[in-house]
């Protein structure tokens, strides 16, 4: 696909042109962003379904409590043996040499210990913060797209749609939705998925889903771009 502009009437006009096997096709640019934009509009998520979807990862994403548990059973051991050290040298039981590089070893892994800790748990934080941001964005991705800049629409695109999409009659269309854009805008292959991964508890919140979805793809011959 190509794009041009022309001049003629007071104005200037912008085209996208899409040669094809059979023939040379034009296409008012303002009219073919117009249908895109319509097609971004058709990736629907229902706010319940957006709820559910956030219960559901903010569950996934919880740090496993045995190596929570774990971990802060050890920072804790370490802290008394850090206690104990300081009183042996109160009591003058050990060598200020001795305290220095033993206290020294005692924190130092006591640091590599919260550490972990902190980890674990910010990663699971900032995982489902970030999948509750993209939430959002899809739920105002015709917006955000219209105020992105070229770069930033291409980014848009690309991460979206892996194929092809097809303008006929004053509509854009496509199969090829990200999969993952498929997933959750479609409620039936969402439950399955994870469904299967824990069949108790989703089964719990599926109830309060209801039916939604992105507008039926249809069989297309038209000019591609």
């Amino acid at each position: 696909m190509t794009g041009s502009c022309s001049c003629g009437h007071g104005g200037k006009y912008h085209y996208y042109h899409c040669p094809n096997e059979l023939k040379h096709e034009c296409f008012q640019a303002e009219k073919v962003n117009a249908a895109f934009v319509d097609l971004l509009k058709s990736i629907r998520i229902d706010k319940e379904i957006q709820e559910v979807y956030r219960m559901t990862v903010e569950w996934m994403m919880e740090p496993d409590e045995n190596q929570t548990n774990a971990l802060q059973t050890k920072i804790n051991a370490q802290q008394q043996r850090i206690d104990v050290l300081n009183d042996k040298f109160i009591d003058n039981h050990i060598t200020s040499q001795d305290y220095t590089q033993i206290k020294t070893r005692y924190e130092s892994n006591l640091f590599d210990l919260k550490s972990q800790l902190a980890t674990i748990t910010n990663h699971e934080k900032e995982f489902a913060s970030n999948f509750g941001k993209s939430l959002t964005l899809l739920e105002n991705l015709p917006e955000y797209y219209q105020s992105a800049s070229i770069e930033g629409k291409r980014d848009i695109i690309g991460s979206i749609i892996t194929g092809k999409v097809y303008f006929q009659e004053n509509k854009c269309r496509t199969s090829d939705f990200n999969p993952l854009i498929t997933l959750l805008s479609t409620p039936d292959a969402a439950f399955k998925g994870v469904h299967r991964f824990k069949k108790q508890r989703y089964a719990e919140l599926s109830r309060i889903v209801p039916g939604t979805g992105i507008e039926p793809v249809q069989p297309l011959l038209a000019t591609g771009f």
